[in-house]
């Protein structure tokens, strides 16, 4: 019989890699969006920042897929007492 285990006190190393790397990455396509949002129709680089912004939101797509087949392999840390759920 196996003994069980406690849960971790914090998130994985790959768990939290992902999550800072997600989070730079959208905070990359945000800014990106909204500077292609202030650009002028008529500016002749209008579209030379599309395929990048649009390659990493397949990036940011990726990561979400590769951080739930992480988060679902791996143990979770318990919710603090006195935290509302």
């Amino acid at each position: 019989m196996t003994q069980p285990t406690d849960p971790p006190e914090k998130f994985t190393g790959p768990m939290r890699l992902l999550h800072w790397t997600m989070a730079g990455v959208l905070m990359g396509l945000l800014a990106a969006g909204i500077y292609m949002a202030q650009i002028p129709m008529k500016a002749p680089d209008k579209f030379d920042i599309y395929p990048w912004h649009r390659a990493f939101g397949v990036v940011a797509f990726a990561l979400v897929i590769i951080r739930l087949i992480v988060r679902f392999s791996s143990p979770v840390p318990a919710i603090p007492a006195g935290t509302l759920v």
